[in-house]
């Protein structure tokens, strides 16, 4: 289980804040930060030895999807290794870039959490085999200070996120079931019209007359041209619509089921995601651009995805969110 949130984790993290730019921070090609630095974004810089862990830990642990059997079968391709990469740089990258921003809100770790970075470098440190030792070149005082890097990322995304409303009303929510014909002369939505009044099965109808959506459809606020949503959500059980002209055409709307209850609550947890996706996104848009930040292009090209042979290290992410 806690293999399966830390590959969560990993992936979800890097959606919510992509690429290597937080809050205005672009990273620019550039050197001059030390032959050992991959990366910086604003003061801080990441050196060589914590790109390898997440490399490692990323190839690692994306190669433990599909039952762990991703890397025995013939399908590593460079796009797989690209991705890998980049996964780990997006991740790596956001950390640095939370770490910047809770600099700027003066946002610190507690002694707990001090306490906790420094006993989780000693539990990664102790899962290390020789050869992952040797391959990521890092003691536990490093990894201490990797590990105080992310949780303070992960306190600062927490921050933000518990600002989120969690409160969506149903009719926000709410998802119908139905039929949507739409036809691009108005003579077509009025036959449709027409056979449904005349009692002809509304679903022979819709497959025959829409030029769009042939079949019953779900949808909520949002799916279809506000004229269309303001008849549609108004519609009862069973009910229909008149010919509605909207976005280039014409349509009918059929409703089925008015309040789909377990679509509808899906959808509740999905725009409260959304909700949390748009939080960070203004974050990142509404920073400034003062702070100079940079990608060390030739160090980061010539670091494999790959890591060397024997190399199995799976569990950095894994202790953190153990906590």
């Amino acid at each position: 289980m806690k293999r399966k949130s830390a590959i969560t984790l990993l992936l979800s993290a890097v959606m919510l804040i992509s690429g290597c730019s937080f809050q205005g921070k672009q990273v620019y090609f550039t050197v001059g930060d030390g032959p050992d630095t991959v990366f910086r974004i604003d003061d801080l810089k990441c050196k060589e030895e914590e790109a390898k862990v997440y490399l490692a830990n990323t190839y690692n642990l994306y190669g433990s999807l599909n039952d762990g059997v991703l890397w025995d079968m013939d399908i590593t391709t460079d796009r797989i290794l690209t991705n890998v990469k980049d996964l780990a740089l997006e991740n790596l990258s956001m950390v640095y870039a939370m770490n910047v921003y809770a600099e700027d809100e003066q946002i610190t770790l507690s002694e707990k959490e001090e306490a906790a970075a420094e006993r989780l470098a000693g539990e990664y440190y102790s899962t290390l085999s020789d050869k992952d030792k040797e391959y990521l070149g890092v003691n536990e005082e490093k990894l201490k200070g990797m590990y105080q890097r992310y949780l303070l990322a992960k306190k600062v995304y927490d921050k933000v996120i518990s600002a989120v409303d969690d409160e969506v009303s149903e009719d926000e929510a709410r998802i119908m079931r139905g039929y949507v014909i739409f036809c691009s002369e108005q003579k077509g939505a009025k036959a449709a019209l027409k056979e449904i009044r005349n009692g002809e099965d509304v679903a022979s109808v819709c497959r025959s007359r829409s030029e769009k959506d042939t079949e019953e459809v779900t949808f909520g606020r949002g799916t279809y041209d506000s004229a269309v949503e303001a008849v549609a959500f108004d519609l009862d059980n069973d009910q229909y619509s008149e010919v509605i002209e909207a976005a280039g055409g014409y349509y009918v709307v059929y409703c089925v089921e008015k309040y789909d209850k377990e679509l509808s609550e899906e959808n509740k947890l999905s725009i409260i995601t959304t909700r949390k996706e748009s939080m960070i996104s203004d974050i990142i848009n509404t920073q400034t651009s003062e702070s100079y930040s940079g990608l060390n292009e030739s160090k980061w090209n010539e670091m494999s995805p790959k890591p060397d042979d024997g190399v199995t290290t799976d569990q950095f992410f894994e202790l953190a969110e153990g906590m």
